[in-house]
């Protein structure tokens, strides 16, 4: 499953994206709103 996570603390988003990984998941990762709404557009 692929997953989109928006967090603007880098280390929680570092951390977060590291567990969600060593999960399973396939995760993109962005640190504000704005740019999890660009990405959105850019990737669908």
């Amino acid at each position: 499953m692929k997953l989109l996570l928006a967090e603007d603390t880098k280390d929680l988003n570092r951390a977060v994206s590291a567990i969600l990984a060593h999960d399973g998941f396939e995760v993109d990762s962005t640190f504000d709103g704005e740019e999890a709404l660009e990405h959105i557009k850019n990737n669908t």
